[in-house]
């Protein structure tokens, strides 16, 4: 069952290396990879693209959160990072992965009640969730379904 269909698409710039032009259905994006990888710099790579996916949508779902609850906010800023592990399984497998790092600074007249709260909302935001589930590709030429 699809529900909630968005869609992204990415077109390589002519002779421009690894910039790529990203368009949804109302933006205009650049993605790119950094000069010593090839890339010309002009934009975010994919990796901070998806943490600053991460990092927005956390900070847009506490805000959210706050108004519900009128709390007195000045601001939120929220970082990620990411880190390439190893993990092993029960059976001595191992497996890479990436651990992302949400740090969160929540500024304004807030207990720490209020702040450990805001904690557990902050994993509801809708890229956590899909990132919590293991997600399903389905990758086609363009002619096909």
């Amino acid at each position: 069952t699809r529900q909630n269909t968005t869609q992204a698409t990415v077109t390589s710039i002519e002779r421009v290396d690894y910039t790529q032009d990203l368009l949804t259905p109302r933006h205009h994006l650049i993605a790119d990879e950094p000069i010593p990888l090839g890339g010309n710099d002009l934009g975010p790579t994919p990796f901070e693209l998806l943490q600053a996916s991460l990092a927005s949508c956390t900070v847009i779902t506490l805000r959210m959160y706050c108004e519900h609850k009128a709390l007195s906010i000045d601001n939120i800023l929220v970082s990620v990072e990411r880190e390439k592990v190893t993990l092993t399984s029960d059976n001595n497998k191992k497996q890479a992965s990436n651990l992302f790092t949400i740090k969160i600074d929540i500024q304004g007249d807030v207990d720490e009640r209020t702040k450990k709260r805001m904690l557990k909302i902050a994993a509801r935001c809708p890229v956590h969730q899909a990132f919590k589930t293991t997600p399903q590709f389905k990758i086609t030429l363009k002619d096909e379904n």
